[in-house]
């Protein structure tokens, strides 16, 4: 048991896998939502090293969100090109489906992704926003696009709700122009979350948070 600020907190210790030690892996943590039983769940992943093909390597992102009493994960692949020019820089990604793991069945599925095609990119990661499934897209320098699937597993029903502009917290501006010069492509880490009075939550650089109201932003 561990007190922090007058409070008891209780935990668990995990035992480590002894089956893989060269593991790769994320965790997730949920809830039978007719049981009540709470889970934790461990995904492995790991490199087939002796292939001579391009290696076709497909992790989970860490990022994880807990809708409808189902984790969901957004996956990308890289292709090992270097194998092939001997440089590692010339890896290449690309961006595989959601994939959801329901902790009722405990079934692993794949989630309906919108046409477009705009959340095939690496910075891009999930969010629960109202409930829904939602995407976070970094699209280049100055904006953050809002996807929300407003019908679950719909293909359909994927809408991109809005766009946010990039603001930088005035107390952090002088080391955003350092770091724009150290050629640092985002200001933006994450959306966090939509609050009750109907604006979202954004994390900066792990330093700040900041409030964007959606009315401001939606697309029309």
């Amino acid at each position: 048991m561990v007190s922090t600020l007058g409070i008891d907190w209780d935990y668990i210790e995990l035992p480590k896998s002894k089956e893989l030690p060269n593991q790769n892996s994320v965790f997730g943590f949920g809830v039978n939502q007719t049981t009540n039983k709470y889970k934790v769940i461990q995904v492995v992943y790991w490199k087939h090293r002796n292939r001579r093909r391009r290696d076709i390597f497909r992790p989970l992102l860490p990022v994880q969100v807990l809708v409808r009493g189902r984790l969901h994960w957004h996956t990308w692949s890289i292709f090992c090109s270097s194998r092939i020019t001997g440089n590692i820089e010339d890896e290449q990604f690309s961006c595989c489906p959601i994939i959801s793991f329901d902790f009722e069945d405990e079934q692993f599925r794949e989630v309906a992704m919108p046409s477009c095609g705009d959340l095939d990119k690496i910075r891009c990661h999930l969010v629960d926003l109202g409930g829904c499934v939602s995407a976070a897209v970094f699209n280049g320098y100055e904006q953050i696009e809002i996807w929300i699937m407003k019908e679950y597993d719909v293909k359909e029903s994927w809408i991109k709700e809005f766009n946010i502009g990039n603001h930088v917290p005035r107390s952090l501006e002088e080391e955003e122009e350092e770091e724009e010069e150290a050629d640092q492509k985002s200001s933006f880490d994450r959306v966090v979350g939509l609050l009750k009075t109907g604006e979202v939550l954004l994390e900066y650089k792990c330093r700040a948070l900041v409030i964007i109201k959606i009315m401001e932003h939606l697309n029309n």
